[in-house]
């Protein structure tokens, strides 16, 4: 049981980091701002209907306000990279994350993920161990030279927890959190072009394998300026790896040649990579030099989108908006309704729907 004072703390830090001011949150509660201050110093207690409201008013989950501990998440929190509004969705993402352990819990007694632990070498080669842990992680998921296709799927499926969220003006792609509470979780900010979201995709899921004493990290976006951290070269070499094995870029350039931006634009459909990863990693493998590098990537691939899909485009405006989960925690939240664990009230709310919407949903599916 957490003390009076540590809900008021929390309270104001969720209305601050989601940007509600204590006027308009005491609003949708039904109380006044001074009672609204005296809860958020610590003065006044809450009642259940009060935190529940306070709880959808700020997006949080109820857990995220009773659960004795959350310290977990101060390290993803406090990332340089990450703004007031950023802080705020990452702190939705990790009431996210407890929410998803809670099914799985309910399901099967514990959470479940499959992803090995390997050991971090020196920062001088943290290139060359991003390459080796895409060729060994391709192995061991049996998929060879082909095509990664839905990148984010292929995570979820190893057990690792997706949430994703639109962040503009933002200075972060992704991050990853990790616990033995949780497990791993991801966030993907959706903001660019699905390529560029895969891209993220396999770059936090580097940091699962190698970097789980970080516990958690904002990565910054891709070829953001500085000097990158070696975790973060690693984990770029990895996804560039992983995404576009050399292997594979070899037969295909040899077996077709590659004789301009037509070249590149069937590369980058192929996999499914932005043009700018895709020449990166080019220019890494030797196939092309540095003056091709710019010549390309000042080349614009719009005329081939008819034939090669939007993937090659080279506008940089956002995608729509995706579902914030991914496939598989929709598919467990109905398995435990269709089960007794979960109420439809609570399947509504996981799946953060209207309990009219729920309904629908449920007569839809035949339950």
């Amino acid at each position: 049981m957490i003390s009076q004072g540590e809900m008021g703390s929390r309270v104001r830090n969720a209305r601050e980091s989601a940007r509600v001011s204590q006027a308009d949150l005491a609003a949708a509660v039904g109380i006044n701002r001074s009672a609204m201050t005296r809860i958020e110093s610590g003065e006044r207690a809450l009642g259940a209907l009060e935190i529940s409201l306070i709880a959808r008013v700020l997006g949080r989950s109820l857990d995220h306000f009773l659960e004795a501990d959350i310290a977990s998440e101060d390290v993803l929190l406090r990332a340089d990279a990450a703004n007031d509004e950023d802080r705020g969705v990452l702190g939705v993402f990790l009431d996210f994350c407890r929410s998803y352990a809670q099914v799985e819990r309910l399901l099967w007694g514990e959470i479940h993920y499959d992803i090995p632990v390997h050991a971090p070498l020196p920062r001088l080669r943290a290139i060359e161990q991003g390459e080796h842990l895409a060729k060994e992680e391709r192995k061991r998921l049996g998929i060879g030279d082909d095509p990664v296709g839905d990148m984010s799927s292929l995570i979820e499926e190893q057990g690792v927890r997706l949430f994703r969220r639109r962040l503009l003006d933002s200075g972060i792609m992704g991050a990853f959190h990790y616990s033995e509470e949780l497990g791993p979780c991801v966030f993907i900010n959706t903001g660019v072009r699905e390529s560029r979201q895969s891209f993220s995709a396999a770059h936090e899921y580097c940091h699962f394998l190698i970097d789980r004493r970080m516990k958690g990290y904002a990565c910054p976006r891709f070829g953001a300026v500085g000097k990158k951290p070696h975790h973060e070269i690693r984990a770029n070499s990895f996804a560039a790896a992983f995404l576009m094995p050399e292997q594979g870029i070899r037969r295909l350039v040899a077996e077709y040649g590659f004789n301009g931006i037509e070249g590149v634009a069937y590369l980058q459909h192929f996999y499914g990579v932005s043009k700018e990863s895709l020449l990166y990693r080019l220019l890494n493998l030797g196939i092309i030099n540095k003056s091709e590098q710019e010549r390309f990537q000042g080349m614009s691939t719009e005329v081939l989108k008819p034939f090669f899909g939007d993937d090659c485009g080279d506008t940089t405006q956002e995608t729509g908006e995706p579902s914030a989960f991914g496939k598989r925690f929709v598919s467990l939240v109905i398995q435990a309704y269709r089960l007794g664990k979960i109420s439809a009230t609570k399947l509504a709310e996981l799946l953060n729907l209207q309990v009219s919407e729920a309904r629908d949903m449920l007569v839809a599916l035949g339950g």
